[in-house]
């Protein structure tokens, strides 16, 4: 009976230290989870997102497109950011054509407003510097990332000689940056 007893109160006591064991087990996993929470959440808020911007600089004799980064807390899409970076920079090449001037030179088209009877090689000639921004910037950055076109006297004189031939020029850039992964929004046109 006393042998019974004793075999009892260890089987409860195992019991007891079995529960407590699992409880012990419990909370470490639970500390052990909320440990790499903390330092995911940590690490997150030390490494912010870096927001893009691309912008196509298109002037009288030539294009580049300038990629600007930001850090993405500093602005929500709300406010202002004081350290706005270049990212990198890429020209946009000429093309030449297989004519040739009265001199004998092969027609260089360097400028968009150089495009105008040529539209359909607006996209090689964009496509190089969009082609290194989609693999420069990250992906999961693209769809948030604007771009722009800022065309200034070429595209003036473009509008004097041929104020179709201009606009069909600026259809097809918005087409061709309409099919990037990138935040395209049209933009108003500037007299």
């Amino acid at each position: 009976m006393a042998e019974q007893k004793s075999k009892e109160k260890q089987n409860y006591m195992r019991s007891i230290i079995n529960f407590l064991q699992g409880i012990a087990f419990t909370l470490f996993i639970f500390a052990i989870i909320l440990t790499i929470y903390l330092i995911n959440l940590y690490h997150i808020r030390l490494a912010p997102f870096t927001n893009y911007a691309i912008v196509f600089d298109a002037g009288s004799s030539h294009t580049e497109m300038f990629v600007y980064n930001w850090p993405a807390d500093k602005s929500d899409g709300l406010g202002t950011t004081s350290s706005v970076n270049e990212f990198f920079v890429c020209p946009l090449r000429a093309l030449y054509l297989n004519e040739t001037t009265k001199k004998g030179e092969p027609i260089k088209l360097k400028a968009i407003s150089d495009y105008e009877e040529n539209l359909d090689l607006l996209e090689d000639y964009f496509r190089p510097c969009l082609t290194e921004a989609i693999e420069k910037i990250p992906t999961n950055r693209h769809k948030l990332s604007p771009i722009f076109l800022g065309a200034t006297a070429g595209m003036r004189l473009s509008r004097l000689r041929n104020i179709t031939r201009a606009k069909q020029i600026l259809e097809t850039i918005r087409e061709i940056f309409s099919n990037t992964p990138f935040q395209f929004v049209v933009a108003r046109q500037v007299n």
